[in-house]
């Protein structure tokens, strides 16, 4: 765990976890959470506290690492406890969203932290919003002419 820790905390001004962490998601889908503002939230933290030292939602002052750390162990405990619901919610979910299937359990709960969010910044609630249908996005390729052509 300490060596995901230590990923997940890698980066350079402009570039820190959230960032980080969505491109190693990339690569490593079994293994590294997206750790953005709505993730931090969801642990209890402010939107900022994987970018840099940050007030938890106890008032102490954490570093990255610390809040980082907090937030892997809670999501691995998390997948642990709904290993049944997220299997069932997969089950589910992938008869409209046939995609899904694809999807590591890790990014599965990524979606459902996410999706369980007031998008306002302001705001710091869960909300219980009605589902929405899946529309899959246009993927359909654009032929771009080169330049002097």
């Amino acid at each position: 765990m300490e060596a995901l820790v230590n990923l997940c905390a890698e980066g350079f001004k402009g570039f820190w976890a959230p960032k980080m962490t969505k491109v190693l998601a990339l690569y490593l889908p079994d293994t590294v959470p997206v750790l953005d503002g709505n993730v931090a939230r969801a642990m209890g933290f402010r939107r900022d506290a994987f970018r840099q030292r940050s007030r938890g939602g106890d008032g102490v002052m954490r570093a990255r690492e610390e809040s980082i750390s907090q937030a892997i162990i809670a999501l691995r405990a998390a997948l642990r406890e709904n290993e049944a619901a997220l299997k069932e919610m997969r089950e589910v979910i992938v008869r409209d969203v046939p995609d899904l299937a694809e999807a590591s359990e890790v990014r599965l709960l990524d979606i459902t932290l996410w999706t369980s969010q007031e998008d306002r910044v302001n705001s710091s609630r869960w909300v219980d919003l009605a589902p929405k249908p899946y529309a899959p996005a246009d993927l359909t390729p654009v032929r771009i002419a080169p330049i002097g052509a």
